[in-house]
């Protein structure tokens, strides 16, 4: 991505940075278009920053229940069915000969709360 935003209009123009037959109108568009993509990929990434980092935490650490916990929290904006799926991937990857033995059973407590609160709404 070439920035159109120099100080000198010869340079601009002379066709060393942009090829000649562009004008400075169409070039100034692609990079504002360029530069918007850009930002709503930041944005998106950044409303997706808490759960990556979540994953990150899960990827190092499959049995740890509450950062299963934590991911369930972080999908509550999604929907009832990506909990859900969360909570069967936690159940699925947490050894329980892994982790301290209190452990599986907040897991399947989070679980039935949350399908008792699912089924309420």
């Amino acid at each position: 991505m070439q920035l159109s935003y120099q100080n000198n209009d010869a340079q601009r123009h002379s066709g060393k940075l942009f090829p000649s037959h562009y004008p400075p109108q169409f070039i100034l568009h692609i990079d504002e278009l360029e530069v918007e993509l850009y930002l709503a990929r930041l944005e998106s990434l950044m409303d997706q920053r808490p759960l990556l980092l979540n994953s990150v935490l899960l990827r190092q650490n499959p049995h740890n229940v509450s950062d299963w916990l934590k991911r369930v929290e972080l999908l509550k904006p999604r929907g009832a069915r990506e909990q859900i799926a969360a909570f069967m991937e936690a159940i699925t990857s947490v050894d329980p000969g892994k982790i301290d033995l209190t452990m599986p059973v907040v897991l399947c407590c989070s679980i039935s709360l949350h399908h008792y609160f699912v089924i309420l709404e």
